[in-house]
């Protein structure tokens, strides 16, 4: 009984690693052409951010 147990769990071990890695991967919606990032330090320690970013969309559905 404690060998089928055994054999049982490790089973289940494999199955939950080998089948997170069988799936749908989805099709990319947009994509990053260019991006900018701009940071000025102020003179009390916060920052300044400036974010600059040009995309193409893919898919708008």
């Amino acid at each position: 009984m404690k060998k089928l147990l055994s054999i049982l769990a490790s089973l289940v071990l494999v199955a939950a690693v080998a089948l997170p890695g069988i799936g749908v991967k989805a099709q990319p919606t947009d994509e990053i052409l260019d991006f900018t990032i701009t940071v000025d330090v102020n003179d009390d320690a916060t920052l300044n951010m400036l974010y600059h970013i040009e995309w193409k969309v893919l898919d708008d559905s």
